[in-house]
């Protein structure tokens, strides 16, 4: 299968399985409205006893935020450091989901059923899990690595350095360089999960090894397959940076108008994560098949 057939592959998939996108958008706005609704109760009680919040719907007012920030009393500052928290919980989620995600789209042709999607959440929670962790180690590696060197070149040449212009390019060669490394490790973390899938297997670092040797082997069509994935994610996320800017939330309407775009919004990314998935996950089973076969 060439990754033309597998990104349209990958589409039909996410068309046939829109129950389980309904079912990811649910349980997604239900964590989230856990921590919208006591956030809400904060901002409605501090705006009450504020007479210049209304401000920060037009534009930013430093001095209409430092005052609602003291009527607050603490409370948003308690909010954001259970952030934290928050933001580990949710990671623990999209890893937990993950699993039911792959567990359908590994059935092919079977319809979608909330008891196959949940046996696969758990099923695979804890592969997914220690096969998480480990990414980030080496995601955390390859950070230091890179900037290591580029602190190394920056501190031997800086006082030679002619313009500010040449620190600049510099700069942006080195992230450049960890974007391109960056997505090639989460193309073989995808690749490690449907292997671990396929063989129903938990063996994690085997998976890890046998991924980085097929996404490698295959570098351009497991590359590219992923690089045409993102295309319409960045450009989705640029019109809603433009649309967000035009209506802005200075209004009850344009709130309300700004809320069912983040949700749609939300509905959407879920879609395309799933087809991302489906697509790689496509490509990587007819090699498998065809492997198994000989």
């Amino acid at each position: 299968m060439n990754i033309t057939k597998a990104y349209a592959s990958g589409f039909k998939t996410t068309v046939r399985f829109l129950k389980m996108t309904l079912v990811i958008y649910i349980l997604n706005l239900l964590m989230g409205l856990t921590i919208a609704i006591p956030f809400m109760g904060v901002l409605k009680e501090a705006s009450n006893r504020s007479l210049s919040v209304h401000n920060l719907l037009k534009n930013f007012d430093f001095t209409a935020l430092q005052e609602f920030m003291r009527n607050a009393d603490g409370t948003i500052g308690n909010l954001f450091r259970q952030g934290f928290w928050l933001i580990l919980f949710f990671m623990v989620l999209s890893i937990f989901l993950t699993g039911g995600i792959l567990h359908i789209i590994k059935q092919e042709k079977s319809k979608f059923s909330l008891r196959t999607f949940f046996s696969g959440c758990g099923a695979f929670f804890f592969r997914f899990f220690k096969l998480t962790l480990y990414t980030i180690i080496l995601h955390l590696i390859i950070a230091l690595v890179i900037y290591l060197i580029y602190s190394l070149i920056i501190a031997g040449s800086y006082e030679s350095v002619a313009s500010e212009k040449v620190l600049f390019y510099l700069s942006l060669i080195f992230v450049g360089l960890h974007l391109i490394i960056g997505i090639y490790l989460i193309v073989i973390t995808d690749y490690s999960r449907f292997i671990l899938v396929l063989n129903d297997s938990g063996k994690v670092l085997k998976s890890i090894w046998l991924a980085t040797k097929f996404v490698t082997r295959k570098f351009p069509r497991t590359y590219g397959l992923y690089l045409m994935l993102l295309v319409i994610p960045l450009i989705l996320f640029y019109l809603y940076m433009i649309v967000s800017r035009t209506i802005g939330m200075t209004s009850g309407i344009t709130i309300l108008i700004m809320f069912v775009l983040q949700q749609l919004f939300i509905w959407l990314r879920i879609s395309l994560r799933i087809w991302t998935f489906a697509s790689q996950f496509d490509y990587y089973s007819a090699y498998y098949k065809q492997t198994d076969t000989n």
